[in-house]
């Protein structure tokens, strides 16, 4: 039995919706060719990484594939954009100030293990008792995170996952997670539109066409859940 809230089963596709922009459709030859040779690479490249770090926090590895997929197409050693995303999971620093110190408040459940043995090696200071108080990391710290994010694949899947797992718990509904909710949370943010349905069912075609949710937000849903998206393509091809 597990420790965290079980995933609900998603339908695949969830919803019909095919993600276009301008002349590109993912519902074309072509383009899921190359959509799911990105899938593929990543699997190829970085399953390692991705197995261990969803059987520590009991994500589907196939989800967690999608999710790279989604949000850098597994390009490898982007830093920060605008917005602080970095790397194969485009985690920001703010997520990660979030999600360790409240990780034991919102999943129920202390960090693995063998993630605290990980990170006490890796970056010790995010699991310092000043840092699980206030939230807060030295400008030294903060570079050394910042580095780590950008050039150190495992463990940016390892931040992505943890942000995975903290939002499946944080939005669960009825003792059960969900994928929709999820993406929004981790486009937008928790606290952003999809607190409206932190505590009740919502469609995937619902979360879509609520237009207080940035459309670029919402387009995540199209890519990984809709018609021809990620998920499809991986489990239909048998990826994972």
């Amino acid at each position: 039995m597990g420790k965290f809230t079980k995933l609900a089963v998603t339908d695949v596709p969830d919803f019909n919706v095919v993600y276009v922009s301008g002349n590109m459709s993912y519902a074309n030859t072509s383009t899921k060719q190359a959509n799911l040779k990105i899938v593929q690479n990543i699997k190829n490249k970085f399953l390692p990484y991705i197995d261990k770090w969803s059987k520590e926090l009991e994500i589907d590895s196939a989800v967690l594939i999608g999710f790279i997929a989604v949000e850098s197409g597994g390009k490898e050693n982007l830093g920060p954009n605008g917005a602080d995303a970095t790397g194969l999971c485009q985690v920001t620093r703010v997520n990660i100030r979030e999600v360790l110190p409240k990780f034991k408040t919102i999943t129920k459940q202390p960090l693995p293990d063998v993630i605290s043995s990980y990170l006490s090696k890796k970056a010790p200071y995010l699991l310092s008792k000043d840092f699980n108080t206030t939230q807060k990391l030295s400008s030294t710290n903060m570079a050394s995170l910042s580095k780590l994010l950008t050039s150190d694949n495992e463990f940016n899947i390892l931040m992505g996952a943890l942000a995975l797992r903290w939002l499946f718990e944080f939005l669960k509904y009825d003792g059960q997670a969900y994928l929709n909710k999820t993406i929004i949370g981790y486009n937008q943010s928790a606290y952003g539109r999809i607190k409206v349905y932190k505590n009740k069912p919502v469609t995937t075609m619902e979360l879509y066409k609520d237009s207080v949710i940035p459309k670029e937000t919402r387009n995540y849903l199209a890519k990984f859940l809709g018609r021809d998206g990620f998920l499809q393509l991986i489990i239909e091809n048998k990826v994972y």
